[in-house]
């Protein structure tokens, strides 16, 4: 926003005022609309707006009433509890206490699923957070009927690894009530109903190892199937599977290794075939405990590397993160290596260089490639005027923002040089610039 509307919308907030705006939501609105209200509100009027809410002692009542007798959907909720929490963590915790525990909880039963629920926990103070689960845990049915909303609404479980882990990584006793809460039992029966493979793999990742134990003393085959399935069926594609991968092999490896070898290879390779790219398959075997297979594969199967290949771009390559990822397989497997030298063409390096990768991006894959491979890439991109000049200026604003980016220029640079490659001058042109 900027400086005239916030002026503009400080002038209407103190003609209306915070007590006749709230009168306004009591008679009018609903729950989810007053949060909303407050996240686009001024600081001071968001404020005011709390205090006013603190004060009527029946608003609260009122509105959580009109909200559920209307049922008003709720699954908006979460955005506008975080914005607040933001900009203002006292805030959020003065409309907790407002609201109670006991009336959230029956606007979860009521109207609310696992996803909203899991969403709006996280915003909330950890007091609220520990009272909420405390309750639940008391009275199981409620819990249940979140559940059973959540299944017969046929809820997406897209985000749930997110809302797992933003919760368990709140203080120690949160995540134990919130587990012993959310039972592997119930965990896997949800999953069961409507997830897929990568959602599976993504939220066992962050779950304690002590849940995980329990998760493996369970019977996954029928799951497992069931899985398989609907993620080929929907093309999953196991797409950002390799967090959770990263997180088990660590926590869990034995359930990672029954889960992998009870689906293998072969399924593996019918869900990557379907909708995946290279490096999404290499950054799961850089974890996988059959990673070796999973590559080994690739370079067998000239025509599954192929089907991979047309499903890569250079977006991403552009995040140097999870380039430390692709990274790690190297000294697991040396048929990673052979992929990216000899199975993927100049040609094609040259085009993910192309197509959004970053300058940092480049860097990584320097650090991978032969000295053959690297003097070749860099020919490409010198030997035509344009083609260089459309290098030049990508990577240019890149280096330049940061002191950080002209050390990885001097770095590349290095590199280029020792390799004798062509393009080690116009870094060394780019970097002058600094």
């Amino acid at each position: 926003m900027n400086k005239q509307s916030e002026e503009l919308l400080q002038d209407f907030e103190h003609v209306l005022g915070a007590s006749r705006y709230l009168r306004i939501i009591c008679e009018l609105g609903n729950l989810t609309v007053l949060f909303q209200v407050l996240q686009y509100s001024s600081p001071d009027f968001m404020e005011e707006i709390a205090k006013e809410f603190e004060q009527n002692s029946t608003a609260c009542e009122k509105m959580i009433e009109r909200t559920i007798i209307r049922r008003v959907s709720i699954r908006a909720l979460p955005l506008p509890l975080r914005e607040i929490n933001k900009k203002n963590s006292r805030l959020m915790e003065l409309m907790d206490r407002i609201i109670g525990a006991d009336n959230w909880i029956d606007l979860f039963v009521e109207l609310g699923d696992i996803m909203t629920v899991f969403g709006c926990l996280p915003e909330m103070s950890s007091d609220m957070r520990a009272s909420i689960l405390r309750k639940m845990a008391e009275c199981h049915n409620d819990f249940d009927k979140i559940v059973s909303n959540t299944v017969k609404g046929n809820i997406s479980l897209g985000t749930l690894p997110l809302r797992i882990k933003c919760i368990n990584t709140s203080e120690p006793d949160i995540t134990d009530m919130f587990e012993s809460l959310f039972t592997p039992e119930v965990f896997m029966s949800l999953i069961e109903h409507q997830g897929k493979l990568s959602i599976l793999f993504q939220s066992l990742g962050e779950f304690s190892t002590g849940y995980l134990k329990l998760v493996q003393e369970m019977e996954l085959h029928p799951i497992i199937d069931k899985l398989f399935d609907r993620s080929l069926s929907e093309a999953d594609g196991l797409i950002n599977a390799h967090y959770g991968f990263r997180n088990l092999v660590i926590k869990n490896y034995e359930l990672l290794y029954y889960i992998e070898n009870y689906l293998g290879r072969e399924q593996f390779k019918q869900l990557f075939v379907q909708k995946s790219s290279l490096f999404n398959v290499l950054r799961i075997a850089a974890y996988s405990t059959i990673g070796v297979e999973l590559c080994d594969d690739i370079v067998h199967d000239e025509e599954y590397l192929n089907v991979l290949l047309q499903s890569t771009s250079g977006n991403e390559l552009s995040n140097g993160f999870e380039l430390e990822m692709y990274s790690a397989i190297i000294r697991r497997n040396s048929s990673f290596e052979y992929v990216i030298n000899n199975l993927i063409s100049d040609e094609h390096w040259v085009s993910y260089f192309e197509d959004n990768c970053s300058f940092h991006a480049f860097l990584f894959i320097l650090r991978w490639l032969q000295a053959a491979k690297i003097k070749h890439i860099s020919d490409i991109i010198t030997s035509d005027e344009e083609h260089s000049k459309y290098f030049k200026e990508k990577w240019r604003e890149e280096i330049l923002i940061e002191d950080k980016n002209t050390k990885l220029a001097v770095e590349a640079l290095e590199v280029l040089k020792r390799h004798g490659a062509t393009l080690s001058d116009m870094i060394t042109e780019i970097n002058n610039c600094s």
